[in-house]
């Protein structure tokens, strides 16, 4: 007859046990906690989303805005400019590096400052 040899160890294994009302109900207060979190991650995610789509949008109209210049083989920069007023002629002249670059009517307002000083000073 063979030897029967018997060797107790502690080992892992998975076995089924039944959720009393405590568990049930802690289980449910997990569910609800994570879908809470869910909720705040979508919407933070919403919120970066829509602050990439806001970069790429402006990246996207200085390509236009290059595009542009580049096809023209011009562009407009602010510059200090030379005003001349010429209140005979009543306009107003701009000036850069002594070229005229622009040219205007006085508006009604430069104008009666015109007059109002000139009254003033008699």
């Amino acid at each position: 007859m063979s030897e029967i040899v018997v060797s107790k160890e502690m080992v892992k294994r998975p076995v089924v046990f039944w959720f009393n009302d405590q568990e049930f109900a802690q289980r449910a207060k997990d569910i609800a906690k994570i879908n809470a979190q869910i909720r705040e991650l979508r919407a933070e995610s919403e919120q970066h989303k829509a602050k990439i789509e806001s970069q790429i949008a402006y990246n996207s109209s200085l390509v236009d805005s290059i595009s542009r210049e580049i096809s023209h083989g011009k562009e407009i920069r602010i510059v200090d400019c030379q005003e001349a007023k010429d209140f005979g002629l009543r306009v107003v002249r701009y000036f850069y590096s002594g070229r005229l670059v622009d040219e205007r009517k006085m508006t009604e307002e430069e104008v009666q400052n015109v007059i109002n000083s000139q009254t003033s000073e008699l």
